[in-house]
């Protein structure tokens, strides 16, 4: 993605909302990741499934490598201790 970023994105110096998708197979698990995302001062949106419960977590920032490394580390560690998983993340391109 960084790569992608890179070549494509005219603008990586501009602050945007990136977004990251964190799954759980109970509402009682993704409940505890939703709170303790708005605790780190990410908005996060609880969306339900048939097979999963996918919270979308979001956060304005610099996409820059180390931020986004740093902040994909904290979700992966909040998605394995509330019984999840963290399944990566996404940007717009600005031109």
């Amino acid at each position: 993605m960084f790569r992608l970023l890179e070549r494509f994105d005219r603008r990586l110096e501009e602050r945007r909302r990136v977004d990251f998708y964190l799954y759980f197979p109970s509402r009682k698990k993704i409940e505890r990741a939703h709170a303790e995302l708005l605790c780190l001062g990410l908005t996060a949106e609880i969306i339900e499934s048939e097979r999963e419960w996918l919270c979308l977590a979001s956060k304005t920032i610099l996409p820059s490598i180390h931020t986004i490394t740093g902040l994909r580390m904290v979700l992966e560690d909040v998605a394995r201790r509330c019984g999840g998983r963290y399944d990566g993340w996404e940007t717009m391109i600005l031109e």
